[in-house]
C-alpha cells in the first residue's frame, strides 16, 4: 500500500510540473511549450499500454511530441514496461527502471552522516544517468 501511495505521489507531482496535460490513447500526455527540453514535463504517461507495441508507441510518440527534439513515456506497469523497453530496443530506443521504495507506516528514519555531494559530483551523476538512459547528456 505504502508503494501505491509513493508512486499516486509522484505521478501527481509530475502532473503538476507540466503546463498542460489531456488524455489521449494510451494515457495522459504532458506539454510544457515554454520547457520543450524538460523531458519530465513533455512526455506521455502510458496508462494503458496493453494494446501498444514497439511501433505503435513510436508513431504515437512521434505525433504527440512533434516538434521537441526528444521522445520520452513513462509507463508504471512493470510487465507492459518491461516489455515495451525490450520491443523499442532494435529501433534504437533506450529505457531504464525506476525504483520506488516507501518506507511503512510509523518507520523512524534514523540522522543520516551523509556529506552533500558538490556541484561537480551532482553533474556527473546527472551525466552518467542521461548517457544510461541513452539521453543527451543535459550537464
Amino acid at each position: 500500500m505504502e508503494v501505491e501511495r509513493a508512486l499516486a505521489f509522484l505521478r501527481a507531482l509530475t502532473l503538476a510540473g507540466a503546463a498542460e496535460h489531456q488524455d489521449v490513447p494510451a494515457g495522459t500526455l504532458l506539454r510544457s511549450p515554454a520547457e520543450p527540453q524538460a523531458y519530465v514535463a513533455n512526455q506521455l504517461l502510458v496508462d494503458d499500454g496493453g494494446a501498444l507495441d514497439a511501433r505503435t508507441c513510436i508513431d504515437l510518440l512521434d505525433d504527440l511530441q512533434r516538434g521537441l527534439g526528444h521522445r520520452r513515456a513513462y509507463v508504471q506497469d512493470d510487465a507492459t514496461g518491461e516489455r515495451l523497453c525490450s520491443a523499442l530496443r532494435p529501433y534504437g530506443w533506450g529505457g531504464g527502471a525506476e525504483v520506488v521504495m516507501a518506507l511503512p507506516p510509523g518507520a523512524v528514519v534514523e540522522r543520516s552522516d551523509a556529506v552533500a555531494a558538490d556541484t561537480d559530483r551532482l553533474q556527473a551523476i546527472v551525466a552518467r544517468t542521461d548517457t544510461e538512459a541513452g539521453l543527451p547528456v543535459s550537464v
